[in-house]
């Protein structure tokens, strides 16, 4: 029983040391998850459709919050994020497959609608 405690006191000091070297410091740049390497400079970057920015209102990031929605109202019209149409269509395609499947007795299934024009 003895060697049993001493293993579990072990085992547990084991993780707790090792809890602790697993904490890295914090960085500058909060991006989830973090890069392998980064290098800081003037550039360009583009983001996928699926992110989402929500900006503080600061002072210090007054220009880039106004340089964003800039961009999106450039873009609002002319980017697939905005097209009402196409997105209707999809989603009634998408609609009818499972109308349809319903209708044959199926059971409900995973499915992709291809990309409409």
């Amino acid at each position: 029983m003895n060697i049993m405690k001493k293993s579990l006191l072990l085992s547990l000091l084991m993780m707790v040391g090792l809890a602790g070297f697993s904490q890295e410091p914090e960085t500058a740049i909060s991006i989830i998850p973090e890069p392998v390497n980064l290098k800081q400079g003037a550039g360009h970057f583009t983001l996928p459709a699926q992110i989402s920015i929500s900006i503080p209102d600061l002072p210090e990031l007054k220009e880039t919050s106004l340089l964003l929605k800039q961009k999106l109202a450039a873009n609002r019209l002319t980017t697939p994020l905005f097209d009402t149409a196409r997105w209707t269509r999809h989603a009634e395609e998408a609609y009818a497959r499972m109308h349809a499947r319903s209708q044959r007795g199926e059971a409900p299934a995973t499915f992709a609608v291809a990309p409409i024009a």
